[in-house]
């Protein structure tokens, strides 16, 4: 079955795609994690920092102490490291919104293809650990991080699921809340 996808996702969906990709090995040692998006993880980071660093700084007004100075400055630069980092996300995603092109994904009897214009990658069954189905979007987990990561917006799920069901291949999808259909 081809899925012809023209839409780009949403940014929630590349949202849940760079957390997937950012915590691949993760994923690949416990296929049924959670997927978050990665601009809320970073902010967590970043509140739970900023947190401690004022902590920090109200600590250090009472009990004036090196080690605290060297601890408010080390987490002063991993406060400015974050925001640099989830900044980057945010411009990540903007980016793969912009690209406009068509993309084919065909699930197949020997696994899945994946093509647009300037990429044709496949996917063959055996080297599909998972498919993991977030709340926005669909990544094909593939067994080692040698292999591409695949992900379609989580519109074409019922597409996917047909076609799994046809190759008997349902048991490697794995839904959001932890469990598999197979």
């Amino acid at each position: 079955m081809k899925i012809t996808i023209k839409e780009r996702g949403s940014k929630s969906f590349y949202d849940e795609f760079l957390y997937v990709c950012y915590f691949i090995k993760k994923f690949l040692k416990k296929p049924f994690t959670k997927v978050n998006k990665m601009t809320n993880y970073l902010i967590l980071n970043l509140i739970i920092t900023s947190a401690v660093t004022i902590l920090e700084i109200i600590y250090y007004s009472f009990y004036r102490d090196n080690i605290i100075l060297f601890v408010i400055g080390f987490l002063s630069l991993l406060i400015l490291y974050l925001l640099f980092y989830l900044f980057r996300v945010f411009k990540r995603i903007e980016e793969f919104r912009n690209v406009k092109k068509e993309v084919i994904l065909s699930i197949e009897e020997k696994g899945i293809i994946y093509e647009s214009e300037d990429i044709n990658v496949v996917l063959k069954w055996d080297n599909i650990k998972s498919i993991i189905v977030g709340k926005h979007a669909i990544v094909f987990l593939p067994v080692s991080q040698e292999h591409m990561l695949i992900s379609i917006a989580i519109e074409y799920l019922e597409e996917v699921k047909k076609s799994l069901k046809k190759y008997k291949k349902l048991e490697l999808l794995i839904n959001r809340d932890g469990t598999n259909n197979g």
